[in-house]
């Protein structure tokens, strides 16, 4: 996934194993980036489940992380006692 998205990880997306993270500073550039990166995967023969997807989100939780435009906190659900 690294070599397929190179260029693109750290300025565009980040990636771990096979989950893609796009992130933009606005919408319009979100959807130039999103683009790409299905280009890119279309490329080499991936596929993406849409039912797995998640798109245009202000916030998702990831790895026990709640990323936001803000900046990056743990999920609440994993530090309740």
């Amino acid at each position: 996934m690294e070599r397929t998205l190179s260029g693109l990880v750290g300025k565009s997306c980040r990636v771990y194993l096979d989950d893609i993270i796009v992130f933009s500073p606005t919408e319009e550039e979100h959807l130039t980036r999103l683009e790409e990166v299905f280009q890119r995967l279309k490329g080499v023969g991936l596929k993406i489940k849409p039912e797995k997807c998640q798109l245009m989100k202000k916030q998702v939780v990831y790895r026990g992380h709640v990323i936001t435009p803000e900046g990056i906190g743990t999920d609440s659900q994993k530090t309740a006692a």
